[in-house]
């Protein structure tokens, strides 16, 4: 098996543990690299910054 996909099946198996262990600890404002969460939610919910 190639060492890139490697590296990505054990990040993907990792974040499937993790997520779910501390996707409760952040607040619901938090949107940065949150599944199912965006920039563009962000901006929907809170308004643009421009």
């Amino acid at each position: 098996m190639d060492t890139t996909l490697m590296d990505r099946v054990i990040q993907q198996a990792m974040a499937q543990v993790l997520m779910p262990m501390f996707d409760p600890e952040f607040p619901e404002s938090s949107f940065s690299f949150r599944s199912g969460r965006s920039a563009y939610n962000q901006s929907t919910r809170y308004g643009t910054t421009s």
